[in-house]
C-alpha cells in the first residue's frame, strides 16, 4: 500500500520538531560530515518526503551545509548546496535513504537535523528530491513560508494561475471611425475595420478628416424637381429619390424647329421665331412673292414661297394671293377713307387695301417706262419690292369728298394736284396707260410719253 504524500510531510515535520526539541535540551555535541544517517528503525519505519522505508539499516546520506545557522559548530558535509535556501531534507530516526534536496524556491527553509543525524544528502538548486514527489507545473511565484518547497526532502512546488491569453490582432484603427472602402462605408470596431456598407444608387462615399459619408453623385442636368433644359434641344423631368438625389426620369427631344427655353424646373420645348410667318396662312413678303404658312406636328410655323407671274402681283389684303393688280382684291373703299397708318418713315399703310403707299412723291415727272423703272429702283424704309401701282389702286386712295382742284387724295399724303401714272395698259392699245388725275379724282389713259408724276406703291 503506498504512502500518501501528505502523511510524508507529517512525519517530516514530526522530525524536525524532535531534532530541535533535543538540541534545546541537551548538550550540543559535535556532528561529522560523514555520517548523516541513524540506525533503521524495526521493521523500516518510512521515511521522510521522499525517502522510502528500508529494510534494515540506512545508508548515510552524503553531507549538507548545516540545517540550523544558529549551530556553528556543525560542519558542512560534502555535497551541494541548495540555492535561496532549498536544502535538503533531513532524514528522520528510522531505517530508509534520506531524500535528496528539493528544488529551490523563494522563501523556503532547508530542513534540520534530527537528532544524532547528518542532514540528507542536498540537491543541486532546481532538482527535485530523490524519491519525492513530482514538482508543479507553471503557476505564479509561491508565497513565503513553505509555499515554494516543503519541509523535508523533495518538497512540491504548489501550481496555481492560469496560462497567458493568446494575443489579439494589433489595432489597426480607432473606434467609431469611418473610411471609404469595401465598396461603400466601413465603421471601426474593437480597433479593427468591420466590412463596408453600400452607399445609395445615385451616391458615392466621401472622405471628410477620419469620418466618411454617402455625398449625392451630381447630375449634369437635374438640380431641382421638375423639367429642365438639357441643352438647347432637350427637356429632362427631374425627380429626387429617397436618398435626396436628383436625376433625370425621362428626357424628350424638342422638335424640329423647337428650341428649350425656361428656367430650371418649368423648362418647355417652344417654336423658333419664324420671321416669314406670324400665323398659318398666306401673305405677301414683297409684290412678287406669295408665301405660305402651315403648322408641324410639334405647332410651329413653316414657310414656303413662291414668285407670282409676270403679269401678277402679290395682293396683300388678306388671305394674300397672286393676282392682276388691274382688278381690286378688296372691297370697295369709302368715298372718304380713313383707314390709313403714318408709319412716320416715308410709308404709309392702308389697312382697307393692305398695300403700302410712298408717301411723297418724287417731284420730277416721268413717262410711264420711266415710271416703272424708278419704282422698281426704289429703296425706301428698308423695303426694295416696290412697283408702279395699278390703276385700281391709285383710284383706292382717291378722297372724292375734296373737290377740285383737289389734291384729291387724304391729307396723309403730299404731292402736287396731278395725273399719275398707272400700270394698267389700255386694252388694244399697248402704247397707251391708265392715269388717275388727282385735280378732278378722274381716270384717263394717255400714250406713254406722256409727263406725268409717279407714286409707288408695294
Amino acid at each position: 500500500m503506498s504512502s500518501s504524500p501528505y502523511r510524508h510531510v507529517t512525519a517530516v515535520l514530526l522530525g524536525l520538531l524532535l531534532g530541535i526539541a533535543v538540541e534545546g535540551c541537551s548538550t550540543p555535541r559535535p556532528y561529522t560530515g560523514s555520517q548523516g544517517g541513524a540506525d533503521a528503525g524495526i521493521g523500516g519505519a518510512p521515511a521522510s518526503t521522499g525517502g522510502h522505508g528500508g529494510s534494515g539499516t540506512s545508508t548515510p546520506g552524503s553531507g549538507g551545509i548545516p540545517a540550523d545557522a544558529a549551530m556553528p559548530d556543525v560542519p558542512s558535509s560534502s555535497g551541494g548546496s541548495s540555492q535561496d535556501g532549498a536544502v535538503g531534507g533531513s532524514a528522520v530516526t528510522g531505517s530508509g535513504t534520506g531524500g535528496s534536496g528539493g528544488d529551490s524556491a523563494t522563501g523556503a527553509h532547508a530542513g534540520g537535523a534530527g537528532a544524532g543525524m547528518s542532514a540528507g544528502s542536498g540537491g543541486t538548486s532546481g532538482q527535485s528530491g530523490a524519491g519525492g514527489s513530482s514538482r508543479g507545473t507553471g503557476g505564479s511565484s509561491p508565497g513565503t513560508g513553505g509555499s515554494g518547497g516543503l519541509f523535508g526532502s523533495g518538497g512540491m512546488v504548489v501550481s496555481g494561475g492560469g496560462s497567458f491569453g493568446s494575443g489579439g490582432a494589433t489595432a489597426t484603427c480607432q473606434n467609431g471611425a469611418t473610411q471609404c472602402g469595401d465598396g461603400g462605408i466601413q465603421t471601426c470596431a474593437n480597433g479593427q475595420w468591420g466590412p463596408g456598407k453600400g452607399c445609395g444608387t445615385r451616391q458615392k462615399c466621401a472622405q471628410a478628416g477620419s469620418m466618411a459619408k454617402c455625398t449625392c453623385t451630381t447630375d449634369p442636368v437635374c438640380a431641382t424637381i421638375g423639367n429642365t433644359c438639357a441643352g438647347n434641344s432637350a427637356v429632362d423631368a427631374c425627380m429626387q429619390d429617397a436618398d435626396g438625389c436628383f436625376y433625370a426620369a425621362s428626357s424628350t427631344a424638342c422638335g424640329a424647329r423647337q428650341t428649350c427655353t425656361g428656367s430650371a424646373g418649368v423648362a418647355k420645348c417652344t417654336c423658333q421665331t419664324n420671321t416669314a410667318c406670324t400665323a398659318a396662312g398666306t401673305s405677301c413678303p414683297d409684290s412678287k412673292t406669295l408665301t405660305t404658312c402651315t403648322a408641324d406636328a410639334d405647332g410651329c410655323l413653316v414657310s414656303t414661297s413662291s414668285a407670282c407671274g409676270s403679269t401678277l402681283v402679290c395682293e396683300r389684303i388678306a388671305p394674300g394671293s397672286c393676282e392682276d393688280p388691274v382688278f381690286e382684291e378688296w372691297p370697295v373703299p369709302d368715298v372718304h377713307p380713313t383707314n390709313y397708318k403714318d408709319n412716320s418713315d416715308g410709308t404709309v399703310t392702308d389697312s382697307g387695301t393692305g398695300l403700302m403707299w410712298q408717301k411723297v412723291p418724287d417731284s420730277a415727272t416721268r413717262t410711264q417706262g420711266d415710271a416703272v423703272t424708278y419704282c422698281n429702283g426704289l429703296t425706301l424704309a428698308g423695303h426694295h419690292d416696290w412697283r408702279l401701282p395699278s390703276e385700281i389702286e391709285l383710284v383706292s386712295i382717291s378722297d372724292y369728298a375734296v373737290p377740285s382742284p383737289g389734291p384729291t387724295f387724304s391729307p396723309v399724303f403730299s404731292g402736287p394736284a396731278n395725273g399719275y401714272w398707272s400700270s394698267t395698259s389700255v386694252a388694244g392699245s399697248p402704247s397707251s396707260a391708265w392715269v388717275v388725275n388727282f385735280v378732278y379724282g378722274s381716270v384717263t389713259f394717255t400714250t406713254g410719253t406722256f409727263m406725268g408724276n409717279v407714286r409707288c406703291a408695294r
